[in-house]
């Protein structure tokens, strides 16, 4: 069960990533709304990003907005939020995909990474098809996140993001289970009074 414990370990560094990220996103925010609340700045003022002084008379940008948009697109439900949570959905999929499935099928003596089935990472699949192909809606009916149906939008928010990753984990433990007869009682959540040191 080597490669399904390597691939929890590697779940919950995608999860903490995400967790990082969010965290940078809403600190970010603060510092925005602080900006335009203490009139340092107006909504309509862009902000610049590039590698050298923006100051400097010849210095490049590769990207810039205004305060207003940067403030809304940092929201919990903002466009940048949005992409952060489909990017975590698309981690989560090539994580299972390309570097973990065929791993823990070998070890589970199957002949082929197909006959390692999960109802819970078909449906990442699928969101993460509608993600990456399909304009962001999904073409087929989830079997497990019900969130949205075929031909909705794949708006995922931070709590549809939590029961993913929890699912998964789970589904892991399943697979445990069903392929090598023993339940590896993998966690998503660890109490803080048994925390390693």
């Amino acid at each position: 069960m080597k490669a399904l414990k390597e691939f929890h370990r590697e779940l919950v560094e995608i999860y903490g990533y995400g967790v990082q990220v969010s965290t940078a996103l809403t600190f970010w925010h603060q510092w925005l709304n602080k900006q335009l609340s203490s009139q340092t700045t107006t909504p309509g003022n862009e902000m610049f990003f590039g590698k050298s002084d923006p100051n400097d008379p010849d210095a490049f940008y590769v990207y810039r907005r205004t305060f207003g948009y940067l403030l809304a697109a940092s929201k919990s439900d903002g466009d940048t939020s949005v992409i952060h949570r489909r990017n975590l959905v698309t981690l989560l999929y090539t994580s299972w995909e390309d570097r973990h499935r065929n791993r823990i099928a070998k070890e589970a003596g199957l002949d082929d990474k197909n006959n390692l089935g999960s109802d819970v990472f078909g449906d990442v699949r699928m969101y993460r098809h509608a993600i990456m192909h399909a304009g962001g809606r999904l073409g087929a009916e989830p079997r497990v996140f019900r969130f949205f149906g075929k031909g909705d939008r794949v708006t995922l928010t931070a709590g549809h993001i939590e029961v993913i990753f929890k699912a998964a984990i789970d589904d892991l433990n399943r697979i445990g289970e069903e392929f090598f007869g023993t339940n590896p009682r993998l966690n998503f959540e660890t109490p803080m009074r048994i925390q390693d040191s």
